[in-house]
């Protein structure tokens, strides 16, 4: 039975919809709430693990929750439980069951508040958070205190992460040397137009510094891309026989040019996006946009893969995961359920030789170096002075037919990838695509 403890003791008993009612009226109150064991029937996956029953191990959690806040930002707080609840049924750390003392945050003013509070509660590291305005106030909070920050989440803090910010996942210009490997590896002579709105520069520096050849055309726009702008773009691309257009943009930006492109007759072999999910729904629904590529941090991962590494723990998370919220962990919530895994089982570990300190885990964190596999989307492990992971998840989605599979890199893929891309008159030869831009596989 999951317990959940503040001034008085909460269980389970009326149901899912009760323990929501309850964080919804701890998050008004701003009441912490402390997350312990919660028994699945373990015997039903694997016999041989044997759930943590020694002294437990209590860090903070700050992330948003309740129907007020955005799908993504509860999924990520929903896999850092189910995550939690599955390494405590097999062995939690050398035996210790982990705890966190969770204290719901919606904005920066929030986060601090939440974060102070833990602070003072005496917590050695705070784990977040699902939306960047939080991961900041909190970050700041915990760098001024000298505690440990460990996001989990795509939504890392965008300020400078500090001595005492850590997160899992790529930034900008990583992201964007993810996207120059990926065409390299698909195409012998890439002929690149990089497009960037002035708030990814970052994304164009990653891109500049791995292509093996400068980028053909390289434009950078403020706010929008409008009108013949788009127009004018696209002939530029034609004209210089363009066939891997890499961009950071705006979604609407990026509808304007996919149907320039297609007024032009511009026909290219790979339609690559930074960051985003690459498409709009409208596009998705009107237009035949088969073969959309995103770079990511995370997507859909092979089963196989993820039983190779983090073995009967991957059934105990998502049976913990479906059990609680009625449905399959989302990408979202793998994401962060994934820095959870790889915090605590290769970084809490080695600092409980010494004491468990906020400086004893970040002495770790400094050290530890795994080139990749260390969590369920890919990733290594091993930060530079500032926090940042040398080697973040970096995941190729493409859209083919009616779901969005990963494609590269090999070890995680889920499906081969389809380019080059069709031409515009193949397209229109084709049978309408109406799809659904949903699913995986």
């Amino acid at each position: 039975m999951k317990n959940f403890k503040s001034l008085t003791q909460w269980r389970r008993g009326a149901g899912a919809q009760r323990i929501f009612f309850i964080l919804l009226a701890l998050m008004f109150t701003g009441v912490g709430v402390s997350y312990s064991h919660y028994n699945l029937n373990q015997t039903s996956i694997d016999p041989a693990c044997v759930p943590a029953e020694g002294e437990p191990i209590t860090l903070g959690a700050i992330f948003p929750e309740g129907s007020l806040f955005s799908a993504q930002s509860t999924e990520s707080f929903r896999g850092a439980e189910a995550m939690r609840q599955a390494i405590n049924q097999c062995g939690g750390i050398n035996g210790r069951p982990i705890e966190w003392l969770y204290e719901p945050a919606s904005d920066r003013a929030d986060s601090e508040i939440a974060a102070q509070t833990l602070v003072e509660q005496g917590v050695p590291l705070i784990i977040g958070s699902g939306l960047s305005a939080v991961s900041e106030g909190a970050s700041a909070i915990a760098q001024s205190s000298s505690v440990m920050y460990w996001d989990v989440t795509d939504s890392p803090p965008t300020n400078a992460r500090g001595d005492w910010i850590f997160s899992l996942a790529a930034d900008f210009q990583q992201l964007g040397a993810g996207a120059a490997n990926f065409a390299q590896s698909n195409f012998a002579e890439p002929r690149v137009a990089l497009i960037y709105e002035e708030r990814r520069a970052d994304v164009a520096k990653g891109v500049r510094e791995t292509l093996n050849t400068p980028p053909l055309i390289d434009y950078i726009y403020s706010d929008e891309i409008c009108c013949g702008d788009a127009y004018t773009l696209a002939v530029q691309m034609r004209e210089a026989r363009i066939n891997i257009v890499i961009l950071s943009v705006f979604d609407r930006d990026g509808e304007r040019l996919w149907y320039a492109l297609r007024e032009a007759d511009a026909n290219i072999d790979a339609w690559i996006h930074v960051g985003s999910e690459s498409y709009r729904r409208d596009i998705c629904q009107n237009a035949n946009s088969d073969g959309f590529i995103s770079i990511n941090t995370a997507g859909p991962v092979t089963e196989e893969y993820r039983a190779s590494r983090i073995w009967k723990i991957n059934d105990f998370y998502r049976a913990a995961y479906q059990q609680d919220y009625g449905t399959a962990p989302s990408w979202t919530a793998d994401l962060s359920a994934s820095g959870v895994f790889v915090l605590l089982q290769n970084v809490l570990p080695l600092a409980m030789d010494n004491g468990l300190s906020a400086e004893s885990i970040r002495a770790v964190a400094r050290s530890v170096n795994i080139s990749d596999s260390a969590g369920l989307m890919g990733e290594g492990l091993a930060f530079d002075a500032n926090g940042v992971n040398q080697h973040p998840a970096i995941i190729a989605r493409q859209q083919q037919g009616r779901a969005i599979c990963s494609v590269w890199p090999e070890s995680v893929a889920t499906c081969s990838s389809v380019l080059p891309f069709p031409t515009w008159r193949e397209r229109a030869m084709a049978v309408e695509n109406r799809m659904s831009c949903s699913g995986e596989m």
